[in-house]
């Protein structure tokens, strides 16, 4: 119960300080980013986990902040405080994660449909759409769709709108008889970007 007021609260005090008054609104900025990094940036997912059967076991509130940047090979990179403390920035060709001293390409932005690539995280990541609309309890927005696998089996899907970031995540899970179902899913409630 008092994850559930703690989420109320949060949500209150970022709706109350949105910039973003309509998330389907286009950006004058004609340089797009699949997830902008910027000090400040906030996103907060709801959480809901599944039993194998569909069941929702729990719900909670999840979030992102960029705390700072940093330099790295002579590349601006940001430290997001929710993500493990990681450090990501924007390429010309998508989204990379700094870790152990690699830059692993985790959204390739832009992108077609079908395009595939790899990283060491997942075995293959693969674009499965780029114009879906993706209805979250924040808003709608057209998202560019990323399945992600792990040992030939589908481990996440991501959904991202330029210039706003993450807007749902689908996470899946095999059991011992080797059904893969969906265990976990989050939808964007707030987002304060700067």
């Amino acid at each position: 119960m008092n994850k559930y007021i703690f989420c109320i609260i949060v949500l209150f005090i970022l709706v109350g300080c949105e910039k973003h008054s309509n998330p389907l609104s286009t950006s004058t900025d004609t340089t797009k980013e699949i997830m902008p990094l910027k000090v400040g940036n906030r996103w907060i997912w709801q959480v809901e986990q599944y039993d194998s059967v569909g069941a929702v076991i729990v719900s909670y509130c999840d979030s992102l902040v960029v705390l700072r940047d940093s330099t790295f090979q002579s590349e601006k990179w940001y430290l997001l405080k929710g993500a493990g403390s990681i450090l990501y920035t924007n390429k010309s060709d998508g989204l990379y994660l700094l870790q152990s001293g690699y830059a692993y390409h985790l959204f390739l932005y832009p992108a077609k449909a079908g395009d595939t690539y790899y990283n060491p995280t997942f075995t293959m990541m693969k674009v499965i759409t780029i114009d879906s609309l993706i209805t979250v309890p924040y808003g709608a927005f057209s998202c560019l769709g990323y399945q992600a696998y792990s040992q030939n089996r589908l481990d996440e899907v991501w959904y991202c709108s330029p210039n706003i970031g993450i807007i749902k995540i689908d996470d899946y899970y095999i059991t011992q008889g080797g059904i893969n179902y969906k265990c976990a899913e989050y939808n964007l409630i707030s987002v304060s970007i700067n």
